[in-house]
């Protein structure tokens, strides 16, 4: 059960990292292609043009994402299906149509004939469908992204998110130890609470004058705090006193060493 759940867990670490990368990788695209927007507020990189279909034709389906690359004007040809853009009362639209005459102005100027009897500059003439790419529903994908409402709760709004969160874990590392300190601390604090007494005594026999040996302590060498080492004096007069030898002066509290006559 333990190896199943440390499984799962790798599991679905590798399909979030795998989720969270897609979902940074299109909100970068997304990024680039508000930024990329040209006159006609169509995205264009270089001579790239970006278009989301928004319904349904002969060639395309609702929500298909088409990069057109801007062709030469010697290039385009009678017959040739091209996208173009046509302004009508000052807003800018993306338009189809066949080629069905060209007239040659200058050098760099053309003018084409869409569908019989709609003439257009060669300036405002997009690309031929015969060499677009097509990726289909990426379109819808990236039209959400690019919407006013859409770039501002599935981008700016995730991107605040971490930002604050960033700065609370910092502050909260800034403001809490560390905790391998913390537990060091303690460690030490309680190596010194229960620290062992070391002591060495050496001992005498000498006659007494009631006949009685007593235990004559020379010489205590001890680590124990003063108050310790007191009571323990105090325990050896009072057995002394009660075989007759005569009381010992009591120690000071900062008398490391006890020597007995």
């Amino acid at each position: 059960m333990i190896e199943e759940s440390v499984f799962m867990k790798k599991v679905l670490k590798v399909i979030l990292g795998i989720l969270g990368t897609l979902y940074l990788a299109v909100i970068l695209f997304a990024t680039v292609c508000l930024l990329c927007y040209n006159q006609y507020k169509v995205t264009q990189i270089n001579d790239k043009t970006f278009i989301i279909i928004d319904d349904k034709s002969d060639m395309y389906t609702d929500g298909d994402l088409v990069v057109f690359t801007k062709n030469s004007n010697d290039e385009i040809s009678v017959n040739d299906e091209v996208f173009f853009y046509e302004i009508t009362n000052g807003e800018a639209k993306v338009n189809s149509g066949k080629v069905t005459k060209s007239e040659k102005i200058t050098d760099t100027e053309t003018t084409f004939t869409i569908n019989g009897s709609h003439p257009i500059s060669s300036e405002t003439v997009i690309g031929k469908t015969a060499t677009a790419k097509v990726y289909h529903n990426v379109g819808a994908v990236l039209y959400v992204f690019e919407s006013q409402y859409g770039f501002l709760l599935l981008v700016i709004l995730p991107a605040l998110l971490l930002f604050f969160y960033a700065i609370y874990r910092v502050v909260k590392e800034i403001k809490t130890p560390d905790d391998e300190d913390e537990t060091l601390e303690e460690t030490k604090m309680e190596v010194k609470n229960t620290e062992p007494v070391k002591a060495e005594t050496s001992a005498e026999i000498k006659p007494e004058s009631n006949g009685e040996p007593v235990e004559q302590v020379s010489e205590v060498k001890t680590e124990q705090p003063a108050e310790v080492l007191t009571e323990v004096v105090k325990s050896e007069q009072s057995v002394e006193a009660s075989n007759g030898a005569e009381p010992k002066p009591e120690i000071s509290e900062k008398q490391d060493d006890i020597e007995y006559l």
